[in-house]
């Protein structure tokens, strides 16, 4: 348990050293930021307008879910240092044991920044109600919050813990790629196979609602398959020198 809280906390403080994790919080908050509110506050509608409609989430949740898969896969990469594997041979610990604090201590950064930019919704949801009793997670349109935040997090969780194991594998960068495309071309796809579907503001909107909960069951299966797939190549590597 030591060994653990060891790998765990050095993790984190050799993450928050570095000037590069916070150009890409302080990037993924502002850009979170642009998406929530500056980008509707300057359309045609205002704010309000834009948020009454029940078709923002094809461009914020979207834009979500893409931010939030950046700054998780960058966090893992950055964490992942294929040159700590000898930490593998100086000290009493065992692989599973190290590769599973490094996992955590990935995404423990990430689902505190991701939380941060999710907040931005969160705020401006609880204004418009206050303000004009607007149900921006109108669930009868498909905008279920429980799905949109329960997705994010997911994605979070699988980008974070799929990257941290990955470095191990690929050269450094290669998995951020990989597993950044795979929720970026699930982000432009879906919309493009039903833009008037996800578009409309009538009752009973199935597709707007497969968009945001379809993440839900597809990251987490990819997070299964990766990350055992990832441990095991991880449990059965060469340790270099």
């Amino acid at each position: 348990m030591i060994n653990f809280r060891n790998v765990y906390l050095s993790s984190i403080g050799k993450i928050l050293k570095k000037p590069f994790f916070y150009f890409i919080s302080v990037g993924g908050i502002l850009v979170s930021f642009l998406v929530t509110i500056v980008i509707p506050a300057i359309s045609n509608v205002g704010i309000s307008g834009y948020y009454e409609s029940s078709a923002w989430t094809h461009i914020v949740f979207a834009a979500y879910i893409v931010i939030i898969a950046i700054i998780s896969a960058v966090f893992g990469g950055m964490n992942a240092i294929n040159n700590e594997k000898i930490y593998l041979l100086s000290k009493p610990i065992k692989r599973s044991t190290f590769l599973f604090a490094k996992c955590l201590s990935s995404l423990t950064l990430a689902v505190i920044i991701s939380f941060i930019c999710s907040f931005i919704l969160l705020c401006v949801a609880l204004v418009e109600w206050t303000k004009k009793h607007e149900i921006v997670f109108d669930t009868k349109h498909g905008n279920n919050a429980a799905s949109i935040f329960i997705s994010l997090t997911t994605i979070c969780c699988y980008c974070t813990i799929c990257t941290t194991i990955w470095s191990y594998v690929f050269k450094q960068g290669y998995s951020v790629i990989l597993f950044v495309c795979l929720v970026l071309i699930y982000a432009v796809a879906f919309p493009l196979m039903d833009n008037d579907a996800i578009d409309r503001s009538d009752l009973g909107d199935l597709p707007r609602l497969l968009f945001v909960t379809l993440p839900i069951g597809i990251y987490l299966f990819l997070t299964i398959i990766f990350s055992s797939i990832g441990s095991w190549i991880f449990m059965k590597s060469e340790v270099e020198s």
